[in-house]
């Protein structure tokens, strides 16, 4: 009997020293390491975690401000000088509530943070930039997912890179090279992949287009002054357009703040055998925004690109008179414009509504002119469509055209690209 209590003091006694002894390892941990949050990303294929520990050495707590976590640490030599450096991606706490990038051009912004290691083990911050790393929502609200994927780094260059898979599928690398005479790291070069749509028969990207650009097209860019949502410089992020469509990279720069891309299309507008592009852009939000039916409508601007011999694009005319508001109709009725055409120097732009007591099509045509090396409306075709209300029970509910009208320059003189306006009272 004695052994057994004897046996039972002594399994309770072990008991009680694993616990003590646990949780003075958890207060150790709570004191001298911050935890990395363990977050997935939502509908991404990557969690973003640390690679090397799932906790985050006291060493970087003093370069996390308040309210703000780690979302990437990559660890590498960022100088070349044989030490241990980081780098360190921040995110503030619940940004995917915060950030509001596409309806007020607020971002949430994400540090990004360039740490050297010392002799004595500790860190040092050489750079900070705020503007290098895509905030939350900047690729759009359609996309419904996180495009920054993560960093590298590698004898001296660290690379950005960002992804998108989905109705779109793009893949981005920027990439920074050190520089031992400057002691500084510089913009070295964008390499960026477009994926054709998978149709559900093969799982397998089918490249689109891609591009890769170096210091030549952009100039020397030291990190500090990287801004990966600048419009004016040539870097490659499609952070503003919202649709299923294929951008030439070269494109970026005409998109406006706080516009997105409703309709590119390509083609050889001027005959000279390059690629021209007819872009269509909208204001975020036009459906909020727009007043058609009082005048006030938010206008969509045309622009027509001409393609250069370098594969850059230069800008021929602008117009935002030719492509109609999103409330043309009344904002009960839906959006009149349905595309855009081009083949062999003539701009063919649909629009047309099919819906309730109504049915009509008409296509506006552009012409190019060699001579004055300019585009004139050239023609303009209108069709209205009624029900077969039973005349003919074989084609009951099939759509009859009933009127049907051609104008030319006959009919309307010489209208060039840039002076033509939908909003007239003639419609032209």
């Amino acid at each position: 009997m004695k052994k057994i209590v004897f046996l039972i003091v002594l399994v309770l006694s072990q008991f009680s020293c694993n616990k003590i002894s646990k949780e003075k390892a958890i207060n150790k941990l709570d004191n001298n390491t911050i935890a990395i949050k363990k977050e997935t990303v939502k509908n991404a294929d990557y969690s973003i975690v640390d690679e090397k520990s799932d906790t985050l050495s006291e060493i970087f707590k003093s370069f996390i401000p308040i309210n703000y976590s780690v979302l990437s640490i990559e660890y590498g030599d960022l100088n070349l000088d044989k030490f241990e450096d980081a780098i360190l991606v921040l995110h503030k706490n619940n940004e995917e509530l915060t950030s509001n990038m596409r309806d007020e051009g607020k971002p949430e912004k994400r540090p990004l943070l360039l740490l050297l290691g010392q002799r004595n083990g500790s860190y040092k911050i050489a750079s900070k930039n705020n503007n290098a790393i895509l905030c939350f929502d900047c690729i759009g609200i359609y996309d419904f997912e996180d495009a920054f994927s993560k960093v590298t780094i590698n004898n001296g260059n660290f690379n950005i890179e960002n992804e998108i898979i989905g109705s779109r599928h793009w893949a981005q690398t920027i990439i920074f090279k050190f520089n031992k005479t400057k002691n500084n790291w510089f913009l070295y070069k964008t390499k960026y992949v477009n994926y054709k749509p998978i149709d559900g028969k093969s799982k397998k990207a089918v490249v689109n287009y891609k591009s890769i650009r170096t210091a030549k097209d952009f100039g020397e860019i030291p990190i500090e002054k990287f801004n990966i949502n600048d419009e004016d410089e040539n870097t490659i992020t499609p952070h503003n357009v919202h649709i299923n469509t294929t951008i030439n990279t070269n494109l970026i720069s005409f998109i406006s703040k706080n516009h997105s891309v409703l309709s590119i299309t390509y083609g050889d507008l001027n005959l000279d055998e390059f690629g021209d592009a007819i872009i269509v852009l909208s204001k975020d939000n036009e459906e909020g925004t727009s007043h058609g039916d009082i005048d006030q409508p938010e206008k969509r601007t045309l622009l027509l690109l001409l393609g250069q011999k370098s594969g850059s694009y230069k800008l021929a005319y602008k117009n935002d008179n030719i492509i109609p508001c999103i409330d043309y109709q009344g904002a009960f009725f839906e959006d009149i414009f349905t595309g855009i055409t081009i083949k062999n120097g003539y701009l063919y732009i649909g629009l047309g509504a099919a819906g309730g007591h109504q049915h009509w099509e008409r296509t506006i045509t552009f012409t190019y002119n060699k001579t004055k090396k300019s585009w004139f409306l050239y023609k303009l075709h209108s069709t209205n469509y009624r029900l077969n209300d039973g005349d003919n029970d074989k084609y009951d509910g099939a759509l009859i055209a009933n009127y049907d009208d051609f104008k030319t320059a006959k009919d309307f003189g010489i209208i060039p690209l840039q002076k033509f306006n939908f909003y007239n009272n003639r419609g032209y």
